[in-house]
């Protein structure tokens, strides 16, 4: 069921054995196993749990002169599929299923973006058939996507993880992350004239704090698609790397790994005497710094401020920042202050989206950044957060770098 709710199904292969590094190793099955597998048999019985149903075929094939099956599932027809009963390995009633992106397996849906997967590809199948019944009858009327779905169709190859990109990319994807998105709200293809254009908005609008950039843009790291360019630093695994992608469209995207990792071992421990962490059931696998969650939401907002600026948006602007692969990781304070409690996220993400009048954001990017900030922190279960403490340390934060306080 998980399978068919993939956007292109998915593929079984019977006859591999997992190796002790991970791995799989081709072991085949004989022809006397082979004769125990039908296909009817194997969809009526995954048809039990499934509404509506799932489309699947069975093929052999040899490989070496060992024999192997493939199931191949289909990506569903027309709507998700739904487990319709409880059964064994945890079925649920109601549940609906999908292959997770960190490891291969299937799991329920625990977050609103894989939700939105789903819903999407839903949306589209029904789309399709309502252009053919629109042409069945003959008519010839055009049904022109939103503003929201020509911006995420320009986003669909990075989020499948399938884009051409640089191997940056794909080596932040699996590692604990910011994921930020700022556009305008109104879709133009070409609302930056050239991909020159595009190179030297996007250096303008590069904010410099705390010893750094962002967007980091060197030309080194520099490559360019059809309507797009990119930057991309991978630093290794002990530091924070980062992939920015500026389209024509002026809708700006970003990847940027947690610096908190980047953390020696015996620092962290310092920094862990001034939290409960041994009140937690279990040492948490990562954390999260009070202080960086409040300066990256406040330099996000200072670039979408100069996005806007220098690309001059009209209209609204879209603002989404969201961090991934954070579950169970354990809030601190980075300048050694006390943190009362064991605040963890319960989420393998979460996300703050906002959209705002250009004059708003340019007017109130600092109090913006600061509503983002306390959105992420209720989501480690503080609440209510800390306003005015994160106030106050804004205001030194900004000051400090220059990027105006009012």
């Amino acid at each position: 069921m998980g399978m068919a709710n993939l956007r292109g199904g998915g593929t079984i292969v019977l006859g591999m054995d997992e190796a002790p590094d991970g791995g799989f190793v081709p072991r085949g099955i004989s022809n006397i196993d082979v004769a125990t597998y039908s296909e009817d048999e194997i969809a009526s019985y995954i048809n039990r749990f499934a509404d509506p149903y799932v489309r699947i075929e069975l093929h052999r094939f040899v490989h070496e002169e060992h024999i192997f099956l493939a199931i191949v599932v289909h990506e569903f027809d027309e709507i998700p599929v739904v487990c319709k009963r409880d059964g064994r390995e945890e079925m649920r009633q109601g549940a609906v299923y999908v292959r997770s992106r960190r490891i291969a397996e299937t799991s329920e849906v625990r977050s609103q973006t894989e939700m939105r997967e789903v819903i999407a590809a839903a949306s589209e199948k029904g789309a399709r058939r309502l252009l053919q019944t629109i042409h069945g009858f003959g008519l010839s009327e055009r049904v022109r996507p939103s503003d929201d779905e020509q911006f995420a169709l320009q986003l669909e190859g990075l989020r499948e993880g399938v884009d051409s990109g640089p191997v940056v990319l794909q080596r932040i994807l699996p590692r604990a992350y910011w994921h930020v998105v700022i556009r305008p709200c109104r879709f133009v293809q070409k609302r930056i004239a050239s991909l020159t254009e595009c190179v030297e908005v996007i250096e303008t609008m590069s904010v410099f704090a705390r010893n750094r950039h962002i967007p980091l843009v060197e030309d080194r790291g520099r490559h360019t698609g059809a309507d797009w360019v990119a930057y991309g630093t991978d630093r290794g695994a002990g530091s924070a790397s980062e992939y920015w992608r500026f389209y024509q469209s002026a809708q700006l995207v970003g990847f940027v790994t947690l610096y908190e990792d980047g953390i020696d071992e015996r620092t962290m421990e310092q920094l862990l005497f001034f939290t409960p962490v041994n009140l937690c059931p279990e040492r948490p696998p990562g954390f999260v710094s009070v202080e960086n969650c409040l300066w990256m939401t406040t330099e996000f907002y200072e670039v979408a401020a100069r996005l806007a600026q220098r690309a001059s948006l009209d209209g609204e602007v879209s603002v989404s920042i969201c961090m991934k692969g954070i579950e169970k990781r354990m809030l601190f304070f980075w300048d050694r202050r006390f943190i009362r409690g064991t605040y963890q996220s319960q989420e393998p993400e979460i996300q703050h989206c906002t959209t705002m009048p250009v004059a708003k954001l340019l007017e109130d990017k600092g109090e913006l950044a600061i509503k983002a900030t306390a959105a992420l922190l209720e989501h480690f279960g503080w609440m209510p957060p800390p306003i005015e403490m994160l106030r106050a340390d804004q205001h030194e934060f900004m000051q400090k770098h220059g990027f105006g306080v009012r």
